[in-house]
C-alpha cells in the first residue's frame, strides 16, 4: 500500500533519477543515478511502519542551508518540562566534560538551541539526537498517550550509535528545519536505539 505512494514520489523528483530494483514484503531496493546517469549509490530502504515516509520526505524536500537565529523553529514541549530538559542538559554537561551537543543549530556561544527528551535518556544513540529540532519522544507510554490525545501517527525512527546511514538522516533530514517543523506538527516521533 505504501509502496505505490513512494514508488511515485521517488520517480517523479526531477534532480535525480532513481529506479526500484527490487522489492519484497520488507524491504525495496533503489538504484540511484546523479542527472549524468553515473551510478551513485545502490542502497536498501527498509519498508517498515514509517521508516520509508522519510526516505520520501528527504527526495521530496529541496536542501536548505543553516537557519539563522530567527528562522529557528520551537519545539512542541510544555515550558516547565522544557526547564527539565535544559536542567537535564546542564547536568549531562558537569558530568561528562567532553560531552558536545552533536547539532548544526547552536548559538554564538556553541550551546544547542534545541533540547528535546532524549536529553533524559542512557542511550548513546538516543543522546546523539537530543539536539536536533525535531519532537523526539523515546520508546513508550508518554508517546503512545500523546499519539492518542493529539491525533497523530507515530513516526518510527530505529537506528544504533555507529550506523553510517543514521547519521546521514540525522544531518541531511532530522536537522533540516522545514522537515523537522513538518513531522513536529503531523507526526508523534519515537526514536528508539536497537542496540
Amino acid at each position: 500500500m505504501l509502496y505505490p505512494i513512494i514508488r511515485n514520489l521517488i520517480i517523479r523528483n526531477p534532480v535525480v533519477s532513481r529506479t526500484i530494483v527490487s522489492r519484497d514484503a520488507e524491504s525495496m531496493c533503489i538504484k540511484i543515478s546523479g542527472t549524468r546517469g553515473q551510478n551513485l549509490k545502490t542502497r536498501s530502504v527498509t519498508c517498515r511502519l514509517l521508516v520509508p515516509l522519510v526516505a520520501a520526505l528527504a527526495l521530496q524536500l529541496p536542501s536548505f542551508v543553516a537557519a539563522s537565529e530567527d528562522e529557528l523553529i520551537d519545539l512542541p514541549i510544555p515550558a516547565n518540562m522544557q526547564k527539565e530538559l535544559n536542567s537535564r542538559y546542564v547536568e549531562l554537561k558537569a558530568d561528562i566534560p567532553d560531552y558536545a551537543p552533536r547539532t548544526e543549530h547552536l548559538d554564538k556561544d556553541g550551546e544547542p538551541h534545541y533540547v528535546n527528551r532524549l536529553i533524559a535518556e542512557d542511550s548513546p544513540y538516543l543522546l546523539q539526537h537530543a539536539h536536533n529540532p525535531v519532537n523526539w519522544y523515546a520508546w513508550g507510554e508518554e508517546a503512545f498517550k500523546a499519539s492518542a490525545a493529539e491525533n497523530k501517527p507515530i513516526f518510527l525512527s530505529i537506528g544504533y550509535a555507529t550506523c553510517h546511514w543514521c547519521h546521514v538522516m540525522e544531518r541531511e533530514v532530522f536537522e533540516n528545519l522545514e522537515v523537522a517543523q513538518y513531522m513536529n506538527e503531523n507526526y508523534i516521533a519515537v526514536k528508539v536505539d536497537r542496540e
